[in-house]
Parts: structure tokens; C-alpha cells; sequence
């Protein structure tokens, strides 16, 4: 028997985060609909500039927009597409809410040239519409649009969950930069805080221009952000980073003129927790800062060369005191 529009609706409403809407909400239409299956993509740009790839959610992976029949024309027009399905049946390409200009596209499989409850399909539509809108609110910084400290807290700890553990080089290494906009209470000082709001705007998207789709960029707090780059391991990290921060550098900033940034890198060991992993991006932070600026320093190269002190709290372990 098909759930009630009621049903459904508080089934979407009850996730509380775009994580977990996105995961719930194909689902939720396909068992209202009468569809045989669904999927959830996002529409994105892999590479800024580049050609518009299709995003499935909530695994991730990428795919031409030409490969799913009626997506190109869906995201062009903003209309619903139904066109046939490889093998039989018919699929219903329905674009959805933008989150930070990615539109969504809904794609529902079913035998039949219509949707046996198509009539469903427009409220809960503008339903994920809405609450997108609410989520992204909640999960993102308002000034830069970048994910907030809050989001950083929640989803750096499945990152870390890869399955079977994260072993050095394999796809699963993941490294976190932490970076911070040098002399910014000087920025603020001078110009105000209009001026400093300016710049972090800028630094922001300078940062949605340099890093891929998958690499997570938050705001951390004032005008410290943190980049997650998974599959990177910490040379490889440090590389990346280092083309960012040449990238600022040589970026205009208006009324301001040049600034720089500083970063500090640290490569996820097996079994770590959030907290140590931070700690050892930020101490290697610090000592860019405390060592001239404007430069990136990785924790694990500092370490070999004896520049700052490997942790003693073992892998899992937590400080209270």
C-alpha cells in the first residue's frame, strides 16, 4: 500500500541535514510516486569552468551529463523530462533546489509512460525545495556561503570512517589544511570591518574556484577555514595547498591591495580522532605563522625534520584534563 502524502512528508522533514535529506528524500518519492526506482544526482562542475558532470548521492563518483537520457535538456530548460529508459520502461528527469548554484536532478525509473502517482511529485518537490533551503541555512556560513564550523564538526568524522581503516597511500588517505588570512585584525583595523567582511568573501571564493567538488571547504571561524582533501596524502596535500596560497597571493584584493595566507597540513593516521587530527593541522599553523607567514607547513615533514614534536596520545585515545 502506498504511504499517505502526510507520511511522506514527515519522513523528508525528519532529516536534519542536508546529508541525511539527501539520502531519505528519492526514496521517500519513489514509494509515493509508484516509481520503481530513484537516484538523486547533483549537477556539477568536476573542474570550475569545465563541463557539467552528474554527482550521484549520496555515494558520490561523477558521470557525463549526456550519459542519463533527458538530464541535458531537463537542466537546461528547468523542466520535467520523461524520456524512455535503456532496457524499457521510462524515466522521469526532474530538475530540483539548487544548493550554492548545483542544481539537483530527481531521476525516477517506472514501466509506464506516466508516473502511476505523478500528482505527488509537485508538492514534495517544492517540499525538498524548501527544505533545502532551511538546511543550507543552517549548515552553511552566512557571509562566505561556505559550510560552517558546525558542518565541520559533524562531517569530518565519517570522513575519517573509511572502510577498514585508513592506511598511508591508498585512496582512502585523507589530509586536512587549515588555513588563516594573515594580519587580518590589521585588514580590519585599517579598513573596518566592511572591508574585512569584503575580503573574506573574496578568500571564499578564491577557495570554491581552486578546490574540486569533493574536496570540502568550511569556515572555521573568523578568518581561519579548513579544506578537507580526501585521497591526498600529505605531500600530496602540501602541493595542492601551496598552489592555493600562490594563487592568493597573486590575487587582487580591492581597497586592500595583496594578502597573504598561511596553511598547516596533517595527514589522518589510522584509528585517529577528529581532535588530534585538528590539533596537528593547527600546530603546524601556528608555526607558519610563528615563522614568517604566507607559507604552508605540513605537520609530518616539520616532524621528520625536527622542527616540532610527534604526538603522545596514541591513535583512539582521548584527554579529558
Amino acid at each position: 500500500m502506498a504511504p499517505s502524502l502526510v507520511d511522506t512528508i514527515l519522513q523528508i522533514t525528519a532529516a536534519d541535514s542536508l546529508t541525511e535529506l539527501r539520502q531519505t528524500f528519492p526514496e521517500a518519492v519513489r514509494s509515493a510516486t509508484g516509481a520503481v526506482a530513484a537516484r538523486l544526482f547533483l549537477v556539477v562542475e568536476a573542474v570550475p569552468g569545465g563541463p557539467r558532470e552528474l554527482y550521484p548521492l549520496p555515494e558520490g563518483g561523477s558521470l557525463p551529463l549526456t550519459a542519463l537520457p533527458g538530464a541535458a535538456e531537463a537542466v537546461a530548460g528547468g523542466e520535467r523530462r520523461v524520456v524512455a529508459a535503456a532496457g524499457g520502461g521510462h524515466l522521469t528527469v526532474q530538475p530540483l533546489a539548487e544548493v550554492a548554484g548545483e542544481p539537483h536532478l530527481l531521476v525516477l525509473r517506472h514501466p509506464t509512460p506516466r508516473l502511476p502517482r505523478e500528482a505527488a511529485l509537485d508538492p514534495l518537490t517544492t517540499l525538498f525545495h524548501h527544505q533545502t533551503s532551511l538546511l543550507r541555512h543552517l549548515e552553511h556560513d552566512a557571509l562566505t556561503g561556505l559550510r560552517n564550523r558546525q558542518s565541520f564538526d559533524r562531517e569530518l568524522w565519517p570522513l575519517l570512517q573509511a572502510p577498514g581503516g585508513r592506511r598511508r597511500g591508498d585512496p582512502d588517505t585523507l589530509t586536512l589544511a587549515m588555513v588563516d588570512i594573515d594580519h587580518f585584525k590589521r585588514i580590519n583595523d585599517t579598513h573596518g570591518h566592511l572591508v574585512g567582511d569584503e575580503v573574506l568573501i573574496l578568500f571564499a571564493r578564491l577557495m570554491r574556484a581552486t578546490f574540486r567538488r569533493t574536496d570540502p571547504v568550511y569556515r572555521y571561524g573568523g578568518e581561519e577555514f579548513c579544506v578537507v582533501l580526501p585521497g591526498a596524502p600529505w605531500p600530496a596535500a602540501e602541493r595542492v595547498m601551496e598552489r592555493f596560497r600562490a594563487a592568493v597571493e597573486a590575487n587582487p584584493f580591492p581597497q586592500v591591495g595583496r594578502c597573504t595566507a598561511s596553511v598547516g597540513c596533517a595527514e589522518a593516521h589510522p584509528g585517529e580522532p577528529p581532535h588530534t587530527l585538528v590539533d596537528r593541522a593547527d600546530r603546524a599553523l601556528y608555526y607558519a605563522k610563528a615563522n614568517g607567514r604566507n607559507q604552508v607547513r605540513c605537520h609530518e615533514r616539520l616532524v621528520a625534520e625536527g622542527l616540532l614534536e610527534a604526538e603522545a596520545v596514541a591513535a583512539g585515545e582521548v584527554e579529558l584534563f
